[in-house]
């Protein structure tokens, strides 16, 4: 008689193991989510800020019947070339048009995604205090201005991209050297078109094969050559997006003029001071400013040189005591410093105009602090021998602290003129904030404080190009051209490139009757840039006056294939057609 095989039963899962399995699969990815969108709830209720206009409620590529086309094939028809971010905001316009409350959902929404794919990969990672390190990530308040500005959705969709392109590549690494099977080869295909879709969201990604390359080394203690043939394609896609977009900034943005004229010697200055005011700002969150002051960069003078050599000498310290410290130290000061990289003023961006900082900025790079923080907390639990549970409520205590730092952050985007007022109560002297609040004050019907605003941000910074053409557009509104016309000139002389300025400048030159030389001016603001939507309409007009029906036709086609809704340029097209059809005599 056959014996009937022994079954051996599974052995019981504990009550730990299982409260262990329910935080780690259901709990915190929900209580995380539903926490953040608490905490952002001043957020949700916001409206639009600086640059939102030009992202999203008077972009005329949301509303143009070839307006996605247009996003992909034309890199000058947006403000920056990110097309999938564009995208993003021209299919939620056809969901739920304009309201803003849907744009701040979705950014929080990503923000949210980020963190769990974060946590997820610190979990592969098998890093203690994972789900810490990503709660930080996601309430920590630097990270306020990221999610709250509709703008910056360019951060938390690269996040997402980001960190799924970084799992993916992680789970395809981990087989090691062994013949890949068709999921490992999946994996790694999806890691490269996450990578593109990062790139396509925001070039700060460009940095994510380095740090790949960081924790394999971490991890293995070495590089192979294989390591290197992977992540290849990486680079060169990184490099290319790096030089496209640092070419878009100087032609088409205009990170070009005196305020970028800087030395070798003070980009270092700036680099170095940068990487210790981000590290100060993550570890103590006080006085955020959405606009920082801008340094004065001297060489000569010897104490701004402490912060480069300080940073260096730490890297120097921690790669001299890898052995004894281990290398998680040095790895994770390194993926700081070299997420940074394309923020710490090597390379010219446009915000470098105000503020060399931005706590925007520092969004993919504060992981990294995050994570050096958890380690020293689970390490000092560690040594102190304290129980698992005071550890936990510690963390908890530090993140309900930052909650309530992030939700008192997030009333400052309420809407454009609480946000320049903010600013101006942390830094008086913000001439960017005098200006851009005393234009919307003028604007709005305060024309005599909205003008005294505007001259204080002039007189505090009398090199300030946008802000002589701001005022000239005000005065040119008021009829004062001759006062208007002197302060665009002094514009355009401190600044030739700011395509902005010859446009307002043409617009004083049409009051006047100078429609000649207003012509002049539009052409030059439209060579400057392209996409100066101001400035081919009124050259339509100006073209349409002086009889130049074809030119005008040209320009007027140009503005209603990207806003078919503009009833005067639709109106003086009619008129430009009719009256090139109409015969002399």
């Amino acid at each position: 008689m056959a014996k009937t095989a022994r079954r051996h039963s599974e052995p019981p899962v504990s009550a730990a193991q299982s409260a262990a399995t329910f935080w780690r699969s259901i709990a915190f990815p929900a209580g995380l989510i539903l926490t953040l969108f608490v905490v952002y709830l001043p957020a949700i209720r916001a409206g639009y800020i600086w640059d939102d206009d030009d992202y999203v409620y008077k972009n005329p590529l949301l509303s143009s019947p070839d307006g996605f086309q247009r996003i992909w094939s034309d890199p000058a028809a947006s403000p920056q070339y990110y097309p999938l971010v564009f995208s993003t905001f021209w299919l939620e316009s056809r969901l739920w048009g304009l309201a803003p409350m849907g744009f701040h959902l979705v950014n929080i929404a990503l923000h949210g995604l980020a963190s769990l794919l974060l946590w997820r990969i610190l979990r592969f990672l098998q890093i203690p205090l994972a789900w810490f390190v990503a709660g930080l990530f996601a309430l920590h308040p630097i990270q306020v201005e990221s999610v709250a500005w509709i703008t910056e959705r360019k951060n938390v969709l690269c996040g997402v991209f980001y960190f799924a392109s970084a799992l993916c590549f992680l789970r395809f690494d981990s087989s090691g050297p062994a013949i890949r099977s068709r999921r490992q080869s999946l994996l790694y295909l999806a890691s490269l078109t996450l990578f593109v879709c990062a790139l396509f969201s925001k070039t700060i990604a460009c940095s994510l094969p380095a740090a790949l390359a960081l924790i394999i080394w971490w991890k293995r203690g070495k590089l192979t050559t294989i390591d290197c043939l992977r992540l290849l394609p990486m680079f060169l896609l990184g490099l290319a997006a790096a030089l496209m977009t640092a070419w878009f900034e100087r032609s088409h943005v205009g990170a070009t003029g005196a305020a970028f004229d800087l030395s070798a010697a003070q980009r270092i200055l700036i680099a170095g001071r940068a990487i210790w005011f981000y590290v100060g700002k993550i570890l103590w969150p006080h006085s955020l400013i959405f606009i920082y002051p801008r340094w004065v960069v001297d060489p000569r003078q010897w104490t701004g040189w402490i912060y480069p050599l300080t940073a260096a000498a730490l890297l120097t310290c921690l790669w001299a005591f890898r052995t004894r410290l281990g290398r998680g130290p040095l790895v994770g000061c390194l993926l700081f410093a070299g997420t940074l990289v394309p923020a710490l003023g090597f390379i010219n961006v446009y915000p470098m105009r105000y503020s060399f900082v931005a706590d925007h900025f520092q969004y993919l790079a504060a992981p990294a602090v995050f994570l050096l923080l958890a380690t020293l907390v689970a390490w000092a639990g560690s040594r102190l021998s304290l129980n698992s549970s005071i550890t936990t409520t510690g963390c908890l205590a530090i993140l309900a602290v930052l909650c309530m730092l992030t939700s008192r952050q997030c009333v400052q985007y309420k809407d454009e003129p609480t946000l320049w007022r903010a600013t101006l109560d942390k830094d008086p002297r913000s001439w960017t904030a005098l200006n851009n609040l005393g234009f919307f004050l003028a604007q709005s019907g305060d024309s005599d404080q909205g003008l005294d605003m505007m001259r204080r941000a002039l007189v505090i910074n009398p090199e300030y190009a946008e802000g002589h053409s701001n005022l000239g557009a005000f005065l040119v509104s008021r009829g004062q051209l001759d006062l208007a016309m002197r302060e665009l000139e002094t514009a355009i002389r401190l600044d030739p490139t700011l395509s902005g300025a010859h446009s307002n400048l043409g617009a004083a030159l049409v009051h006047a009757g100078r429609v000649d030389d207003a012509v002049k001016r539009f052409y030059e603001a439209i060579r400057l840039n392209s996409a100066n939507y101001d400035a081919r309409f009124n050259l339509g007009c100006a073209l349409a006056h002086l009889g130049r029906q074809a030119e005008a036709i040209e320009q007027l086609q140009w503005v209603l294939r990207l806003n078919p809704a503009e009833r005067e340029a639709e109106d003086c097209l009619r008129k430009a057609m009719s009256d090139s059809t109409r015969k002399p005599g």
